[in-house]
């Protein structure tokens, strides 16, 4: 480009007033020599009312990024001096990614005394080395360290000590060591600490570990943590507290102590003596401490486990069999509750389902779930077909330790793994094997190890159009359909007798202050003492907590509901003037229900002294959610 029409642009961008007229030139500067790019640039980021506009920081932020590179210094005083936020921060973290533009970007640092400068430059850095490996302290840090670990703010001073030990400054440890004992900080200050710790493979850290799994606070961290080392307490040390543990805590303990041969060894002798439910160990944790390859451990895991390793034949052979078990006849008696349970335990670490579990795997709601064979296939014979973005990559450690996930990142320095618990990264020099599977990372076994309702369950559940609660939880409305999966409709229950008056199903579109599944029965012309009585199925014997909604209105009464003549609560009041609403979800209390048939009864009792003397009553759905039981002995498969 001339330097006349250069010098024009120039011009355009320190002064037109037009965000079209920056946009064009925005446009413009990613297909100019980069030497001629810096004067509209640094005219460009200095417009701050251009800070919130959807479009221009991008564009401009993508003119800017070679220039970070090409020249460290001037791109960090056009960070700077931008009014641009997004800009600045994107310019800080090119620069913290390449080695010449971090050692520059660490003078900028040490020379700022602002404090949201430093923040924001710190905020990018440790982004950036949090996922490297060992890195090379640049002669600047000693100085920048020893000036920002006094800062007044606490997160500068956290961050400045992380950086310091990616660094490979160790002499911070002992004070670090004492921040994370000390049960007084509070937990986010203990567990930064701790953070800069791991990532600083401290030696001396099991035994404070240790310690730490007494703490609610820190001691998922600390779990999670121990599987960085072989220490010789550590399998007796979490096991011990097994059984205090919460669910998550649990899996992270089975996640860790599978990570190396020794603490697996200790794990399945565990199983073994039932002080931890074979259930806990799943079909993938299994196979993670196959690629131990220990002939000891391999050999255990075939007495506790079994061995799921099956031919193609087999697993078609497999797949049959469970398609002759699940047929439409087995899943219409299914507890999709119960299956929402199993999948949460089993699936919901890597999948998403109606928006809810992890992101490891496909989010599966827009599958073909409801048909069986592509369900079954996909649980039985997960590798049958795998794509690239999810082929695991399995690496054991020098230190014997292994690590099998997703490689979410790879850089010079480091393979960052996403496992179905936590983010590892792995340096490099640390790696002894490595290899990348044509097996999913969804494993093998999972169906097989569950009992027949189980599966069921499970299987009903993912077939399901829209999310049901979890077993005990309220019913849930499904904004999609405006109906409640699992709902017994009122318009749709049997009547087995009334007193009086008549029932007739009314839709509710049309009343807009409330919502109801679809429609409601409702049932006129009741006098007080008139009882109806409904059909209620049951297909499970169990205990229940039972869910209502009814109707209120100026002209509804006031009525006991019962269960088999078993009065449920109080009289429930159903007056509302002057819009017409439901009463939301009304719990009437927890009963043992036998299969079969039931009877709920409503009685009319009277009105509000305010109602217009109707005695209406109307009922949209009712709503029966099986409480869990405590696992026993048979249940957990022991």
């Amino acid at each position: 480009m001339s330097e006349e029409v250069a010098n024009r642009l120039n011009e355009l961008a320190v002064s037109d007033p037009s965000p079209v007229v920056r946009l064009y030139l925005a446009s413009a500067m990613q297909r100019l020599p980069l030497e001629q790019r810096w004067p509209i640039a640094e005219a460009l980021v200095a417009h701050v009312e251009d800070a919130e506009d959807h479009n221009l920081p991008l564009l401009i932020w993508y003119g800017v990024e070679p220039l970070v590179p090409h020249n460290p210094e001037r791109a960090l005083a056009l960070a700077s001096a931008s009014k641009l936020p997004i800009v600045s921060r994107f310019v800080y973290r090119r620069a913290a990614a390449d080695s010449e533009g971090l050692k520059t970007l660490l003078v900028s640092l040490g020379r700022t005394d602002n404090v949201d400068a430093q923040r924001l430059i710190l905020d990018e850095i440790t982004s950036i080395v949090r996922t490297r490996g060992k890195l090379e302290m640049p002669k600047s840090w000693p100085d920048v360290y020893a000036k920002l670990a006094k800062s007044a703010e606490e997160d500068i001073r956290s961050k400045v000590q992380f950086i310091t030990v990616k660094f490979g400054d160790k002499s911070i440890f002992p004070a670090l060591r004492e921040l994370v004992a000390d049960a007084k900080l509070d937990a986010q200050s203990r567990l930064q600490a701790l953070d800069a710790l791991l990532s600083g493979n401290d030696e001396e850290l099991p035994p404070l570990l240790h310690k730490l799994l007494d703490e609610a606070a820190i001691r998922g961290s600390a779990i999670r943590g121990l599987a960085r080392y072989s220490h010789p307490k550590t399998a007796k040390e979490i096991l011990s507290r097994y059984a205090k543990l919460a669910a998550e805590e649990r899996a992270d303990a089975v996640a860790t102590l599978a990570s190396r041969t020794e603490y697996a060894l200790e794990l399945l002798s565990a199983i073994e003596a039932k002080a931890v439910q074979r259930t806990d160990l799943s079909a993938f944790t299994v196979g993670q401490m196959r690629r131990l390859k220990d002939d000891r451990l391999i050999e255990k895991l075939n007495e506790v486990w079994g061995n799921i390793r099956s031919t193609p034949e087999e697993k078609q052979k497999l797949i049959a069999e469970f398609k002759g078990k699940l047929t439409p006849e087995a899943l219409s008696k299914s507890d999709l509750p119960h299956g929402r349970e199993v999948f949460a335990k089993t699936c919901a670490k890597c999948h998403r389902l109606f928006g809810e579990g992890g992101q490891i795997g496909p989010d599966i709601t827009g599958s073909n779930r409801a048909n069986i064979d592509y369900i079954l296939t996909n649980i039985l014979d997960p590798s049958a077909v795998v794509g690239r973005d999810y082929q695991m990559t399995t690496v054991i450690t020098n230190g014997g330790r292994v690590v099998s996930g997703l490689i979410k990142e790879e850089n010079e320095s480091a393979v960052v793994l996403q496992t179905v618990n936590e983010v590892v990264v792995v340096d490099k020099s640390d790696i002894d094997e490595r290899a990348l599977t044509t097996t999913s990372m969804m494993p093998d076994g999972q169906l097989q190890q569950m009992k027949l309702e189980e599966a069921r369950d499970l299987i009903a559940y993912l077939a399901s159009p829209s999310q049901v609660p979890l077993p005990g939880a309220g019913p849930v409305y499904d904004e999609k359909t405006g109906r409640v999966a699992g709902a017994l409709e009122g318009e749709s229950l049997k009547i087995l007798s009334k007193t009086a008056g008549n029932t007739s199903v009314q839709g509710m579109s049309n009343f807009g202050a409330d919502r109801w599944s679809d429609a409601q029965v409702w049932w006129t012309g009741g006098k007080p003492g008139g009882q109806l009585v409904f059909e209620v199925p049951v297909k499970t014997e169990g205990r229940y907590e039972i869910f209502a909604v009814m109707t209120k209105a100026r002209d509804y009464g006031i009525v006991q509901l019962s269960i088999d003549d078993t009065p449920l609560g109080k009289p429930i009041d159903l007056f509302n003037s002057p819009d017409v609403i439901t009463t939301g979800v009304v719990s009437l209390g927890t009963h043992e229900l036998s299969t079969g048939n039931h009877s709920f009864g409503v009685q009319i009792t009277g009105a509000n002294p305010n109602a217009v003397k109707g005695y209406m009553f109307g009922l949209d759905y009712l709503y029966l959610a099986r409480k869990s039981e405590e696992p026993t002995e048979a249940a957990a498969g022991k």
